[in-house]
């Protein structure tokens, strides 16, 4: 190549390079390349040529080569400096500076190498690095760099978590060396093959201080070499491990306790279940016998009314009283009661079909619901076979024990068309049975029906009849048989009603009597007679003696002896001024406590008489224990003296025994001349009727004792 021709191509190479080439004579710029031109921000080398490459150094630059850029001709590497072009902006280069073979030392070439981006591109390293150091080391798991020499770094999270006192003491180890032994056969063939597991291996470690650790294990290849360096990603899940342990622990006891509390609400269930079938049961059956109670017996006779309307069949139903019970509780007490009444109930039960209803209504009430009888005269057979199976002695608790039952039958659809009236028709049935004698079944008929309307109707009436002062009394007079004078008078109660007008005795008083309204009226009765007594006795001249009829009710009224006493005090009348006349029905009702009270009673000086005598069974047993002063015979057994010589006999025997006990002996319904003289004849100390006086008014009680004369 000839001179000419390299200078030619080196002409060609100075106007292409992307490098600042300008050459310098005595210092100044006499040519500068295209690339040195856009370098220094000239528009031309004009603008350029003439003037020193050091005026376009940056003044810490100029300062250090003292504005001679011959000094860097000596200089074997090129010099790092700024170069600031003509618009002030700045631009990194490397300077070197040539000699052009001249001796003059201001002739030089100098070549400024652009190297803004490279510089840049360091600083960007530079910057990630620092970052990338700064992320590792404030890293919270633990990360360790390595290679075949072992732990080259190990980040402070590291450093703690192997209780490290600097990273020189894990620095050189082998990551297996700090792994528990159990775990170090994983690595028997070292971490390599470790590299391509892409998941954490769990493994226990072992600290510094020898304190166990529970970590997470994960070698990532920093390149695709596996065998240049690695990092080791160690992460401490022993804080995880307790709890998951706490976990799975508390679960376990969560699931126990869920099966604890399971079975305590299984029992609980059941316990409540039970709890509602025995409130269910107490709801609906009685406590003492075990039949069904009220509420239950309503719901059977309902469903079986029911099912006869469909079938167009027929319901019977017994209503039963047991006759005598009273007398048994009272007399051996509530536990023989209790006795009794369950006995009761076992022996009804063998009395009626498996498919009949026994129930108890309360007390001593009993019924039995008798569906689907073929036969109208199947109900009559049922009950007689109750009647005879009552009858049968008890024994409670080696008390023998008597008591019999009051049966009232009555038939569904033509006795009633709903089972409370049905009900009601049985009981009035019943209670029919109770007049005729007790120990009896009797089925319902309108007329029961009439007269159970009527009591209704009186009951209702007789509520208002004391507040309306349509009571009044009648009186009319006892005679001494001997003398024929006035010695008393029977205080008779009268009711002339407001609505009713008068009632006659035979219809009002066995209802009051069954009404509590009738201890009020009687006291009322003995009070207002009595007040009258010492005013006749005054007029006639000789102490008269009020007889007063007293129920069963009044005589096992609470403290009836004393409520007498008061009103006798309370009119100043002596107490052997009044005489109680009561029937015997009433005293065997319940015969001990009777003559416990009548004997209160006598003590207080009181009269008593026993009424109505020999129309039932009193035997002479009965007579003596009683604390009485008189037998007053009934008007039937009278009435038919001057007839019937049977008749004669029994007054003649009652008239005996009275004086043979030291009683006397009253006839009552006392009509003729012939009935006294039989009774005078046999000894009969007093007699009441309407041969001597009807009852009379108050008004006329003083003239009536004044005419009576015999």
């Amino acid at each position: 190549m000839t001179s000419s021709t390299q200078n030619s191509w080196r002409g060609a190479f100075f106007e292409i390079t992307w490098d600042l080439i300008c050459t310098c004579e005595a210092g100044k710029i006499i040519y500068i390349n295209p690339a040195g031109v856009s370098m220094l921000k000239a528009k031309t080398s004009a603008e350029v040529v003439g003037r020193s490459l050091s005026a376009f150094l940056n003044g810490s630059y100029m300062e250090a080569l003292g504005g001679d850029l011959s000094l860097l001709l000596e200089e074997t590497e090129p010099l790092p400096a700024k170069l600031v072009g003509l618009d002030g902006t700045s631009v990194d280069v490397e300077l070197r500076v040539l000699a052009l073979g001249s001796d003059e030392p201001g002739d030089y070439m100098i070549l400024a190498h652009n190297i803004t981006h490279r510089l840049i591109s360091a600083h960007r390293i530079v910057d990630s690095e620092t970052r990338y150091r700064a992320l590792v080391q404030k890293a919270l798991g633990g990360l360790f760099m390595c290679d075949e020499t072992g732990i080259t770094f190990a980040n402070q999270a590291a450093q703690d978590m192997f209780m490290a006192g600097g990273p020189s003491e894990l620095i050189g180890r082998s990551i297996v060396e700090l792994l528990h032994r159990d775990y170090q056969q994983i690595f028997s063939e070292g971490v390599r093959p470790l590299l391509l597991e892409n998941h954490m291996i769990p493994v226990r470690a072992v600290a510094l201080n020898g304190k166990m650790l529970d970590v997470e294990l994960a070698f990532i290849p920093l390149s695709a070499d596996l065998n240049g360096p690695y990092v080791v990603d160690c992460r401490d899940i022993s804080v995880h491990i307790q709890t998951v342990s706490a976990l799975r622990h508390a679960n376990e006891d969560l699931e126990l306790r869920v099966q604890e509390r399971t079975k305590e609400l299984r029992r609980e269930i059941a316990e409540r279940m039970r709890a509602e079938e025995i409130i269910r049961h107490q709801a609906t059956y009685d406590g003492l016998t075990g039949l069904p109670n009220r509420t239950l017996f309503f719901q059977r006779l309902s469903q079986e009314i029911s099912t006869a309307q469909r079938e167009g069949s027929r319901v019977d139903l017994l209503f039963i009283d047991l006759d005598g019970f009273k007398l048994v509780n009272d007399t051996l007490g509530h536990d023989a009661g209790d006795l009794l009444l369950k006995e009761t109930a076992n022996r009804l039960h063998d009395c009626v079909r498996s498919g009949d209803t026994v129930s108890r209504l309360g007390g001593d009430e009993f019924t039995a619901i008798l569906p689907h009888l073929n036969n109208p005269t199947d109900a009559e057979h049922t009950a007689a076979r109750v009647l005879e199976t009552l009858a049968r002695s008890y024994d409670l608790d080696g008390h023998p024990a008597h008591v019999s039952g009051s049966i009232g039958i009555a038939v569904f659809p033509e006795d009633a068309g709903n089972a409370t009236d049905l009900v009601k028709a049985a009981d009035t049935a019943m209670y029919r049975a109770k007049q005729l004698g007790k120990a009896n079944y009797q089925f319902f008929t309108e007329v029961m029906n009439q007269q159970a309307q009527e009591r209704e109707i009186l009951t209702k009436a007789l509520n208002s009849a004391m507040e309306n002062q349509e009571f009044h009394i009648a009186y009319q007079p006892k005679v001494d048989l001997k003398t024929g004078h006035v010695v008393g008078l029977e205080a008779l109660l009268r009711w002339k009603s407001g609505e009713l007008g008068s009632v006659l005795p035979s219809r009002f008083i066995p209802v009051l009597e069954e009404n509590t309204r009738m201890v009020d009226v009687g006291e009322w009765v003995a009070r207002t007679a009595l007040g009258r007594i010492k005013e006749w006795s005054k007029t006639s001249g000789t102490m008269l003696r009020l007889a007063v009829n007293v129920s069963a009710r009044q005589l096992r009224t609470p403290g009836f002896g004393q409520i007498l006493n008061c009103v006798l005090e309370g009119q100043g009348v002596p107490a052997d001024a009044l005489e109680i006349e009561i029937q015997e029905g009433s005293i065997l009702k319940d015969l001990n406590q009777s003559i416990k009270i009548l004997t209160e009673i006598r003590e207080l000086g009181i009269h008593i008489t026993i009424d109505d005598f020999g129309t039932g069974y009193s035997s002479l047993n009965f007579l003596q224990r009683l604390p009485i002063h008189a037998i007053k015979i009934d008007r039937t057994v009278i009435a038919n003296m001057e007839e019937k010589e049977e008749s004669r006999r029994t007054v003649k025997t009652i008239i005996a025994m009275a004086h043979g006990l030291g009683r006397k002996a009253v006839a009552e319904g006392v009509e003729n001349a012939h009935q006294l003289a039989l009774l005078r004849e046999y000894g009969c100390d007093e007699g009441q009727g309407f041969l001597f006086s009807p009852p009379v008014a108050t008004r006329d009680v003083a003239a009536t004792i004044a005419k009576i004369k015999i």
